[in-house]
């Protein structure tokens, strides 16, 4: 079998795999597995319905082309957006592992491995990546981030090839498309991209100076930052579309600046350092990260947001096993080797998004920010995962040149990365489970907006579908001081089962819950006027009596 071929059959398992996966949640609803996707699909259904993007405040400035091409799927397959958002961001989020696979494979022949050993490394990375519970979360959800995380790592590794290799105009070319769209595709994606480009120009230049480096990369870069700063704050200004989350860098410009330095001196740095030092280097902030989440079960990091619950740090601690691999793999990151640069920045970028936020300020933004820069450290964190696992699995002397010790190691290192896979199936602040919106909630949502006359209450989630898919939003504080014991609200409230188990979702601050007495108790004092039984029970109440304050 020539080589091509064994590697598009490696491919198409490793894909399929992904994207069995990542499909799961719809076999528990068609809807979205998260709230974004309604918003998503509401603007899509306006764009089929119209024939043109509903430009306005409400649309996020980074929906536009996730928006166009859910309209466009929708109406290509016939199908109603709503029910066309999941599945094709499932498969949009399984095509991410094959670039990681494409990156483990220059960095294998970078280091002069047999064609053998370079598939298992391509092989270990992307079926890993496939089943690994967070990346497997933030990459199948139905909003921009798939797609944005799709676009950086193939800007990323175009500018790569665009500083190394000359003569490489198509390079070049769709660069500079990806780097055009970036700021319609996803922010968060948008930031750290940035940041991983000026990570990887700075360490380029410092490895292989030259004017071409200089010229091409700070301006690429340069106009990169501006394009995207620009646009957002242009749109803002303008009232055209909505922006949110874009004044963090700005509350905290000399932190930043500080952030991105460390990062430009730590890329360069740290291929220059010895293995050990390397190693140690590395297992400092991602040790850290393992205890944040340890603390944030005792007390929230950032105060006002989600607790986590132990079930949250059991599953996420079998992750120390992968991490460990990856600290073994940085043998990989030399700056003799070509690709180990790309690398590097990858694993810089997220880093530096995710401290630059604990340092700036410990509010919810900066709590958003943090949890999607995670989402970039899978990939080159499983890149040295899979290089790591085939230098195991070759390896021939010492205690782990035993094939019994390296199959036993290999298999530590498949069951902990496959029993991280209910980290994406779960609500990460109730554990409720399985954490999408079933049709039976959303159903109830629809005919409160079909049958109820002024304003509503219920938690986060349905009020969030009322509100995209309904125009008919809720109230969250009668809920949220009902189930804190305060008196039960004076409209309408839709109320759960899982109220009592897990509570109620008031993301991103903590959830609440209540007793069975009280809550039974409660539906008993006011007029139950529809109940829906799905995967939990769901009420619709009313008060007995009109002497309640309204909510």
């Amino acid at each position: 079998m020539s080589d091509r071929r064994s590697y598009l059959l490696v491919g198409l398992a490793v894909f399929a795999v992904a994207a069995a996966m990542r499909t799961i949640p719809l076999y528990w609803s068609p809807l979205p597995h998260v709230l974004d996707g309604f918003a998503v699909a509401s603007f899509a259904r306006e764009t089929v319905a119209s024939g043109h993007l509903p430009i306005s405040p409400a649309l996020r400035a980074d929906f536009p082309t996730i928006t166009t091409l859910t309209a466009s799927t929708a109406i290509i397959i016939g199908e109603r957006p709503l029910h066309t958002i999941q599945p094709m961001m499932s498969v949009v989020g399984a095509t991410i592992p094959l670039l990681a696979m494409a990156f483990t494979r220059r960095l294998g022949q970078d280091l002069g491995w047999p064609s053998r050993k370079i598939r298992t490394a391509v092989l270990a990375c992307g079926l890993l990546l496939a089943v690994q519970g967070l990346f497997l979360r933030h990459t199948s959800i139905p909003d921009p981030e798939p797609l944005g995380q799709l676009f950086a790592l193939i800007a990323i590794v175009s500018m790569h090839r665009l500083l190394v290799r000359r003569g490489t105009v198509r390079w070049g070319v769709l660069l500079v498309m990806l780097l055009l769209l970036f700021p319609i595709v996803h922010k968060f994606s948008t930031f750290n991209a940035a940041l991983v480009l000026t990570a990887l120009v700075g360490a380029e230049f410092a490895r292989r100076p030259s004017r071409r480096t200089a010229v091409i990369g700070s301006s690429l870069v340069g106009g990169f930052w501006m394009l995207f700063a620009g646009y957002y704050e242009l749109v803002e200004q303008l009232g055209i579309l909505g922006v949110a989350y874009v004044s963090r860098v700005s509350s905290h410009p000399g932190l930043f600046v500080g952030w991105v330095v460390v990062l430009i001196v730590g890329v360069v740095w740290y291929q220059v350092i010895s293995t050990r030092l390397r190693r140690a280097l590395f297992f400092l902030p991602f040790g850290a990260l393992f205890v944040l989440v340890a603390v944030n079960v005792v007390r929230p990091v950032f105060p006002g947001t989600i607790q986590s619950p132990p079930t949250i740090l059991f599953l996420v601690s079998f992750l120390f096993v992968p991490v460990v691999f990856a600290g073994y793999g940085l043998f990989a990151l030399s700056r003799r080797y070509e690709t180990a640069t790309l690398v590097t920045a990858l694993l810089g970028g997220p880093l530096v998004v995710i401290y630059f936020s604990l340092t700036a300020s410990l509010t919810p933004e900066f709590f958003a920010t943090a949890i999607r820069g995670q989402a970039f450290l899978h990939v080159p964190a499983f890149v040295l995962v899979g290089l790591a696992t085939a230098s195991v699995a070759w390896r021939a002397r010492g205690v782990t040149g035993r094939r019994g010790v390296r199959a036993a190691l290999v298999g530590v290192l498949a069951v902990s990365t496959l029993l991280t896979a209910p980290l994406a199936f779960v609500a990460l602040d109730t554990l409720d489970y399985p954490g999408t919106t079933p049709e039976s909630e959303f159903e109830a949502v629809g005919h409160v907006a079909t049958y109820v006359d002024g304003r509503w209450t219920t938690d986060h989630g349905p009020g969030r579908v009322g509100g995209t898919i309904f125009d008919y939003g809720a109230a969250l504080g009668p809920t949220r001081t009902w189930l804190r014991g305060g008196p039960p609200p004076g409209c309408p409230m839709l109320s759960f089962d899982g109220w009592v188990t897990n509570g109620a979702n008031f993301w991103p601050a903590a959830p609440e819950q209540t007793n069975r007495a009280r809550y039974e108790t409660t539906l008993a004092e006011r007029n139950v006027v529809y109940t829906s039984n799905g995967w939990e029970s769901i009420a619709l109440s009313v008060p007995a009596s009109d002497d309640r304050p309204a909510c």
